[in-house]
């Protein structure tokens, strides 16, 4: 049996006002007039109820943060249909150009028509069954930042809500010597950040000596290059540090950025240096020994030539020439 709001709707696209009485002189009787009254009510109230905002769409985080080449889903809830039918109900994610304020389209969905100009991007049909209509992207790229609108169809309403989303991408460092030629011949210990996102980084120097256990900030004979773009968004660093270092000093190359949890901390102990005074040790000890015997030597030689006995003997064989 058809219900009443859906008898109103065709009355209304019909142009008739419903069943009506008339008397024998052409008036409307008080009882159909009733009845026009009564179906102009259920049509109102009908419409309404229909375009009174009872779908509801709902993303329940404000900011996502995720990182480069993570897969990620971006979550959106829907409520408030009058009866879930995929076949006429349209799914749209749309990324907002903060320029221009363009909307991007990265999937659309209406009954079995797809429109998915990200590659990879998939709304789960079981999910939306449950009333999910969450994102799913894989491998996440800079390009991918930005704020994402859900945008749900329930012919006539429509309601959407957004979130936005923020991609890092974290540093790879690391630290080594390195040796200058030419003047000076000076040593430098190297610490290089690859392939991180945004751009601001924060690097520093820390150095410990075998006699000191707390770690002392380093504010002089610093250098650090320009930061570098690469080809896919992300930025590289150098830094420098001139050394200047006594036996057994340990330096930390210390990274701060937004993508990590806790500071890259690159040690190095400059186990070259140590081997190289521990060689000069050997040498100059080696150097003393070899000075000790010519010096027993010379003075075995001058001695022998001033004892009586080598003298008296001398005497006798110039006696018996």
């Amino acid at each position: 049996m058809p219900s009443l709001c859906g008898l109103g709707r065709r009355w209304a696209a019909s142009g008739l006002s419903g069943p009506q009485e008339t008397c024998s002189d052409g008036h409307v009787t008080r009882a159909s007039l009733a009845c026009r009254l009564a179906t102009a009510l259920l049509l109102l109230v009908c419409c309404a109820r229909a375009t009174s905002g009872s779908l509801k769409v709902e993303v329940p985080l404000r900011k996502l943060t995720v990182h480069l080449n993570d897969n990620v889903t971006i979550p959106c809830n829907f409520s408030g249909f009058a009866r879930l039918d995929l076949r006429v109900m349209g799914f749209r994610w749309y990324l907002k150009d903060p320029v221009s304020k363009s909307k991007i389209t990265v999937l659309e969905l209406f009954g079995n028509n797809k429109i998915i100009p990200r590659t990879g991007a998939e709304v789960s049909p079981e999910r939306l069954l449950r009333g999910d209509a969450s994102l799913q992207l894989p491998a996440v790229q800079l390009g991918d930042a930005g704020e994402y609108w859900c945008e749900v169809v329930d012919t006539p309403a429509m309601e959407d809500d957004s979130v936005s989303l923020e991609v890092l991408a974290a540093p790879t460092s690391r630290v080594f010597v390195e040796q200058t030629t030419g003047t000076g011949n000076d040593m430098y210990l190297v610490c290089q950040s690859f392939g991180f996102y945004p751009e601001a980084i924060n690097i520093t120097w820390e150095k410990r000596t075998h006699n000191v256990s707390q770690d002392q900030r380093i504010s002089t004979d610093i250098c650090t290059d320009p930061i570098i773009v690469n080809e896919d968004g992300t930025f590289n660093i150098t830094s420098y540090l001139k050394l200047s270092a006594s036996l057994e000093d340990t330096y930390s190359c210390v990274v701060d950025h937004i993508s990590l949890n806790t500071s890259q901390r690159l040690n190095w102990t400059l186990f070259v240096r140590k081997a190289e005074i521990q060689y000069i040790r050997i040498l100059l000890a080696f150097i003393g020994l070899i000075l000790i015997m010519i010096f027993c030597f010379v003075w075995i030689r001058y001695y022998c030539k001033k004892s009586p006995a080598v003298i008296l003997k001398k005497e006798a064989q110039n006696y018996n020439i």
